[in-house]
Parts: structure tokens; sequence; C-alpha cells
């Protein structure tokens, strides 16, 4: 436990760092502006730089802008006109403050992100620039203080006093044996994205709190060398079919190498890591919609919760490829069986979305948008006494017509599906044995 803890707390920090990074300065250097660092330390940049800085935005109807600040900028030593160590560069900005500009011109305290130190000039570091301080002082300083974010003034000295903690001295006074520190002081528009990670890392530090022992968790985070499962072979392949209970179209069947797929999903344990790669076009997709059939009737056959079910990518078209085909589930011929028995909901599966993004969502996605004012989205409508009323009558409709006799109640109609279900898991295991035999 102890050895996954750990590699959580490495991957973490890993992400925090990123946030941490050095945006580059002299990349930023032309589109920036020059400012005074008695601005910053009032809050008020002056009426021409505003007016210079808004005629480059494109939206010219914004009255808030969000910025970032350099009250530090350090340029290299140079000796007898030349760099002492060309693989340097030629000037760093270690202390990035991001703020929120008016029209005015007045900054105010960032609602979201807080000032940092760039982690390439902290212990340990790869760079040849020589560290300035630790990652260990900056996390001393950041444990059990709170940033005042409605105050410029406590704003700006809680990033002074993050300075001098890590590095003795304030940005004013600040020395360094490779970089001189200049008069100059900048200010440039934010288009950093960073901060992205933060959730992830919160659930990291949730997970070493808790400690939290899920077999995926021990399995994904395990550095122990484990060798992989060989594949079966098509005939020992073929006798799991028995516990390929479903799928959500019955327009085509699974393929040789999708059915192996699906085949050996029914072998995994809790915590167990199945990988399958194809180019597009192959059917993943298609097996996932298996995969997610059979897992349903599985627990329904055992009168457990549905499964919580999370589809995941670095890539959001592939998770909204899914969130599409759920909600195109072509079901071909008649069956009384078919389609949701719970009105209005077309798909099979939500649509987790950040209320942050301009991502457009189709209209019958069932979308779900997490933000500043907590959950909302396309369940709120529907979780609703009236709602529950509505489905229940729907939902028993539905039951009746399959059964062809007039069900009383919920728990009725549960128990005769169920019964069905178990009766054809068992009609499908005698055709597979037989046919095995």
């Amino acid at each position: 436990m102890a050895t996954v803890m750990n590699v959580l707390k490495y991957w973490r920090n890993s992400l925090a760092d990123a946030d941490r990074l050095d945006p580059d300065f002299l990349k930023r250097r032309a589109g920036g502006f020059l400012i005074h660092y008695n601005a910053i330390e009032s809050g008020s940049i002056s009426p021409e730089i505003v007016k210079k800085y808004i005629s480059r935005t494109i939206d010219k109807k914004k009255t808030i802008f969000d910025v970032l600040v350099c009250p530090t900028i350090t340029y290299i030593k140079k000796e007898h006109g030349s760099q002492k160590n060309s693989n340097l560069p030629e000037a760093i900005a270690p202390l990035w403050i991001p703020a929120l500009m008016d029209a005015s011109g007045t900054l105010r305290p960032h609602s979201r992100f807080t000032p940092w130190i760039c982690r390439d000039y902290l212990e340990p570091s790869e760079t040849e620039v020589l560290p300035m301080g630790t990652i260990q002082q900056v996390d001393e300083y950041l444990y059990g203080r709170s940033i005042n974010r409605e105050n410029w003034e406590k704003y700006f000295q809680f990033t002074l006093d993050l300075f001098k903690s890590v590095t003795g001295l304030l940005p004013l006074e600040w020395n360094h044996e490779q970089y001189q520190l200049s008069e100059e002081c900048y200010l440039f528009s934010n288009d950093l994205v960073f901060g992205t990670s933060r959730a992830i890392q919160d659930l990291y530090g949730y997970i070493e709190l808790d400690r939290v022992q899920a077999p995926l968790l021990q399995k994904f985070a395990s550095i122990a060398s484990q060798p992989p499962i060989s594949p079966f072979l098509n005939l020992e392949s073929d006798k799991l079919s028995v516990k390929h209970y479903g799928q959500m179209s019955n327009q085509f069947c699974l393929s040789s190498s999708q059915r192996q797929s699906m085949h050996h999903v029914t072998l995994l344990d809790q915590g167990d890591l199945l990988a399958v790669n194809g180019p597009p076009g192959t059917g993943k997709t298609t097996l996932l919609q298996s995969i997610v059939a059979t897992s349903v009737i599985r627990h329904a056959l055992n009168k457990s919760e549905p499964p919580i079910i999370v589809v995941s990518s670095t890539n959001n078209n592939a998770v909204t490829n899914v969130i599409n085909s759920f909600g195109k589930v072509n079901e071909v011929g008649e069956n009384s069986l078919a389609g949701r028995w719970i009105p209005e909901i077309k798909s099979y599966g939500a649509y987790l979305k950040s209320s942050f993004s301009s991502e457009q969502t189709a209209s019958d996605w069932l979308t779900i948008l997490n933000g500043k004012g907590g959950f909302a989205g396309y369940f709120e409508k529907i979780e609703t006494r009236d709602f529950l009323v509505q489905a229940t009558h729907y939902y028993l409709e539905k039951c009746n017509s399959h059964f062809s006799h007039k069900i009383e109640n919920l728990n009725q109609a549960v128990d005769l599906l169920h019964e069905q279900l178990v009766q054809k898991s068992l009609e499908i295991e005698i055709i597979l044995n037989f046919e095995s035999a």
C-alpha cells in the first residue's frame, strides 16, 4: 500500500510541477507591455498601457481581462560582452502573478489561479540555471496558508512573502550568480492553459488521505513487473461465449477479433487491465457497446446495482464518439424489449462536461455540467417527483405490452423480467454446451 501511495504522490507532484513551469519570457516579451514596479505594487496600470492592451484584444466588448504580471526580470551576466554559458536562456522571469485587470487598469486577485515561482528554477531541476530555492520551500510556505482573493494589497504581499521564503530576498533585492536583476516589469495577456489537472490532483489527494485500496488502483500504480496473460486460441475463446450476455444492437454481430476481445473481458477480475488496439473503423466502439451491455446484464442477473462505467480519454473526441454511438443504437425488427423503457431518454450514457468548456454538445446527449455552481444539466429535469410518476407509468405500460397482461407494480415487473433473463441465459448456456460437445 505504501508503494502505491508513493506512486500517487509522484503523479500528483508531476502534475503540480507542470502547472508551475516557465511560460518562456523571451518568447512572450515581444507581445508584452513594459510597466513600472510601483504599478504592480499599487495594483493600477497606466491608462496608456491599458489602451494599448485593449487595442490588441479581439473582443472589444470585454471589460475584464485575464493577465499575467512579471515583477522580476533578470538578464544573463556577461563577461567581455558574451555569455559565459551559451546553454542558458538570455533572460528569465522567475515570478509570475495571475491577475484580472478592468478597463480602468485596476488589478484584482485572480479568482482561480495562484502566483507561482517557475518550477524550472527550483531544486530538484535538470536545467543549467542554478536553483533559486527548492520545491520543498514552496510547499512549506503554501501549506496551511490561504490566499486573499478580494484585496490586491494582501494578494501581492502573499506573492512577496512566497518569493522571500524561497530565495531569502524580496524581488527588488534578489540577486543570482548567473543573472542580473533589471528594472523591467512586464504585463502579458494570460493565454496559458494551466490548472486543467487540478481535479486530478485533488483526486490523488483524497485517495492518499482516505487510504483507498481499490483493486484497479493497486494494479495500475504497481511498480512490480507482471507478465502479460497469454491470449486464448479461437477454440478456447469460443467456450467463453456463454458469458457474453448481450449487445446494444442486433443489426450486426461481432467480428471474430471483436468476439475474442469480448471473451477475454469476461475473464477479468477486479482491477485487471485489458488493452485492445486497432486503427479507426475497426469496431472498437462497437466492442465497447457489447462490453457495457454484457456488464449491465450480468449485474441484472445477480440482482445487484447497475455498474458505473467510465469512459475517459486524453482526446475528447474519443469520448464524444462513444456518447454519440450510445444515442444511436439501431435495433432492427419488431421487439417489445427494444428501446429505453424510460420516457424522453434516448441514450445509454451521460456526458460529464466542464461548464468552462466552449465545446458544443448535441441536444440529445445526457449532458451534465460541472462548474462554479456545482452539478447541473440533463438530469435536473428528470430527477423530480413528477417525472418519477410519469416514468413509472410508462415503464409499467411497456412491461404490460411485453408480457401481454397487467403488471401491478415495479417490484412485480422487475421480478418477471429477472426470471425471463435467467431463463434466456440458461438457454444460451445449453446451446453453447451442446455445440461444443
